[in-house]
C-alpha cells in the first residue's frame, strides 16, 4: 500500500481528509504532518524565508518517514510547494 504524506496547517483539516481518503481512495494510507506555525506566521508576517524553512522542515519530515508522495493539504503552503520541486 502506498503511503501518501499531506502536510496540513491545522489539525482541523486532517479529519475532512482522511475521510475523503477513505471514501475516495481507500488503496492508499494518509499520513499526516500538521504544522500550525505554517499558518499562525503566514498571518503575521506574510511570506519570508523563515515560512519557507518552516514549510520545508515539515515536508522533508515527510519524505523522511519515507513517504510516496506528498499532498498540500493547506493554501498556506501552496504557494511554497514550487521551492519542493527545486
Amino acid at each position: 500500500m502506498k503511503t501518501i504524506g499531506i502536510i496540513h496547517a491545522t489539525h482541523g483539516a486532517v479529519e475532512p481528509l482522511m475521510q475523503a481518503f477513505r471514501e475516495e481512495a481507500p488503496q492508499f494510507r494518509p499520513l499526516n504532518f500538521v504544522n500550525e506555525q505554517l499558518s499562525a506566521y503566514a498571518k503575521s508576517h506574510g511570506t519570508d524565508e523563515y515560512i519557507v524553512r518552516q514549510f520545508l522542515r515539515t515536508a522533508f519530515e515527510a519524505l523522511d518517514a519515507g513517504v510516496d508522495a506528498l499532498v498540500i493539504g493547506c493554501s498556506i503552503s501552496r504557494r511554497y510547494a514550487d521551492v519542493l520541486s527545486e
